[in-house]
């Protein structure tokens, strides 16, 4: 788990990056394990970007499963909610 506050000293501004493990118990004899894991990083002024990646067993080849969402803060838009999800398969090799 990791919490990481960006501060900017010449505008105040602040962002948040969040990450978090999923795997638990995670095997260390394999050192190209692309795990499961949520991502976040939140700007208040813009937005939250959530990533969560399905993590591929044994790390040696295959795919895993990507979902990304975008959603906008302090924004109007045409739609009720102008959020932006977007579902992909990444291939490690």
């Amino acid at each position: 788990k990791i919490i990481a506050p960006t501060i900017s000293l010449k505008s105040g501004k602040i962002v948040y990056d969040y990450h978090l493990d999923l795997d638990g118990n995670e095997s260390s004899t394999s050192q190209r394990k692309v795990g499961s894991s949520l991502r976040a990083h939140v700007d208040p002024s813009k937005g939250v970007i959530l990533k969560w990646t399905d993590g591929v067993p044994g790390g040696a080849g295959g795919s895993c499963w990507v979902t990304e969402c975008r959603v906008p803060l302090g924004v109007t838009a045409s739609g009720p909610l102008a959020a932006d999800v977007r579902v992909g398969r990444r291939w490690v090799m």
